[in-house]
């Protein structure tokens, strides 16, 4: 869509995002997966401070975040949402740093 369907820079884009400093989305796919990890911890906290009563529901009824914030957080939010919002999704983290992807998880769960 951004690119205007050449895939090349599309893809270009993408490595570009992947190593670059502030994003390092590398770290989502790598071995270990420590930026995942990382994101789904500050998700927690952030989860847990801002919506308490539905983190309680989620812990009271085993709803593991890893079942549904891993797909969002690894497809960058492409799995589950419309290219249109996901293209937000992604400017609004260009625009900060990756942990934008997290503020948009607690924004779709208020």
């Amino acid at each position: 869509m951004v690119s205007g369907g050449d895939e090349s820079a599309a893809f270009q884009s993408f490595i570009s995002l992947a190593f670059r400093k502030e994003f390092l989305l590398v770290g989502m796919y790598v071995t270990g997966f420590p930026l995942l990890r990382l994101l789904e911890l500050v998700f927690d906290e952030l989860f847990r401070d801002h919506l308490p009563k539905l983190f309680k529901h989620f812990k009271t009824h085993d709803i593991s975040n890893t079942k549904w914030l891993t797909k969002w957080l690894m497809t960058l939010y492409l799995s589950c949402f419309p290219l249109p919002s996901c293209v937000r999704i992604v400017d609004f983290m260009i625009s900060s740093n990756v942990f934008a992807l997290v503020k948009v998880a607690v924004g779709v769960l208020r």
